[in-house]
């Protein structure tokens, strides 16, 4: 390093949902004084699903934003010109650390930082696709995490069972794995809240029994699972209404097609991308999801954060946040009769539901505040520069 402030570089292709709002946190959050910070993305993600608004709010926050058409698909000519377009923009501007975000960004990110410069590597998987793969695709993803983790100097996992994933699997060692959890603002959440429509504009009745999601409709997130849960609970309350917030997915039209054959759409209400979900997520009695696996999912500390009871699957990065019984109800990935029963009770009973959401809400309040983890991860970008060893961070709940 020759200059006061470290230069970083975050490199996404998932513009929308999750790494969204990590890597605009991250950019914008960083104490400027010590971090100068650049985003390589696409304009626009190949799958934004009416998620278009990384960029503009990059660049509002005053972050300097670098286009690159990665495409979320394995196209190896596009991958290619990808690859391109970062080595010759590393290469130009040299900066200190590479901090590399998901899986497309993730392998071209450090193939090509470890080709092009000289500059520290880090790596935030934010859920390992390997997980939701079986046979030889699995074996593939996998083999590509391991190839790329040998080129990273840490890797960060978002919570402990990622961490514990990382290192079973051989996708890094121990010494190079470290664990900075997803933080949030509160005040922000809560704030931003209040934005939504009442019941009444969404067809609800005012005292019906309310569930709602925040998903699109991919693998990983189990939307077949999600519409089952629905159906049992519309058979033990015919009175139940759902908010499906969320679009996109190569499932998205099949699942709509069967709420229909099912006789739910006057209870089913798909209402797409929205800006307002978290008003949305206010509005409901109980917060469901249904994910395969995570790397530690926002939609989970934003109902936290709302103080909202939540039922969902132990899935890697969900179960990391949620103790059951305590601050929310967790079955097994894929069990959807203990998802429905757990939901069921809620709603049956909303003094358990009530204590639920604010033993949630005191957990995400000590726990997974912004600063922790905007402070957490200077720290590392420090130790990593200097050759300092990275603290082995456990966590207790």
């Amino acid at each position: 390093m020759n200059q006061q402030r470290v230069r970083v570089l975050h490199v996404l292709e998932a513009t929308i949902g999750g790494t969204k709002r990590h890597g605009y946190t991250l950019a914008t959050g960083l104490d400027s004084t010590k971090f100068d910070v650049t985003v390589a993305c696409p304009l626009v993600r190949s799958e934004a699903q009416g998620d278009t608004s990384f960029v503009a709010d990059l660049r509002d926050a005053g972050i300097r934003v670098l286009p690159v058409p990665m495409i979320r698909a394995v196209r190896p000519w596009e991958d290619a010109r990808a690859a391109g377009i970062l080595y010759r923009l590393m290469r130009r501007e040299r900066f200190d650390i590479i901090h590399t975000h998901s899986s497309k960004a993730g392998i071209l990110g450090r193939v090509v930082g470890r080709v092009a410069t000289p500059a520290k590597i880090i790596h935030s998987p934010q859920g390992f696709y390997f997980l939701g793969s079986a046979g030889s695709a699995r074996q593939f993803f996998l083999s590509l995490e391991r190839f790329a983790g040998r080129l990273t100097d840490q890797l960060v996992a978002l919570s402990a069972s990622e961490r514990d994933v990382a290192i079973a699997h051989g996708v890094a060692p121990q010494n190079r794995v470290t664990l900075i959890e997803n933080g949030v603002d509160i005040a922000d959440i809560q704030q931003r809240a209040q934005a939504a429509p009442d019941r009444a504009a969404l067809g609800i009745p005012p005292d019906a029994p309310l569930v709602s999601t925040l998903a699109r409709f991919i693998p990983q997130k189990a939307p077949e699972d999600t519409l089952a849960v629905i159906q049992r609970l519309s058979a033990m309350l015919p009175s139940m209404h759902f908010l499906w917030i969320g679009h996109g997915g190569a499932v998205e039209s099949t699942i709509r097609t069967q709420v229909v054959e099912l006789g739910l759409e006057k209870q089913v209400h798909f209402l797409g991308y929205r800006t307002d979900a978290l008003g949305l997520v206010r509005l409901s009695d109980v917060f469901l999801l249904t994910s395969r696996w995570e790397g530690m999912p926002y939609s989970i500390l934003e109902a936290m954060a709302l103080a909202k009871p939540i039922v969902a699957t132990a899935a890697v990065g969900t179960n990391d946040i949620l103790e059951h019984n305590r601050t929310g109800m967790l079955a097994p990935v894929g069990d959807v009769a203990a998802l429905a029963a757990h939901v069921h009770a809620l709603l049956l009973n909303p003094t358990d539901a009530h204590q639920l959401g604010t033993c949630a809400l005191h957990t995400v309040e000590t726990r997974f505040s912004q600063q922790r983890m905007l402070d957490l991860t200077g720290e590392l970008y420090m130790n990593v520069l200097r050759g300092a060893p990275v603290p082995d961070r456990e966590l207790s709940r």
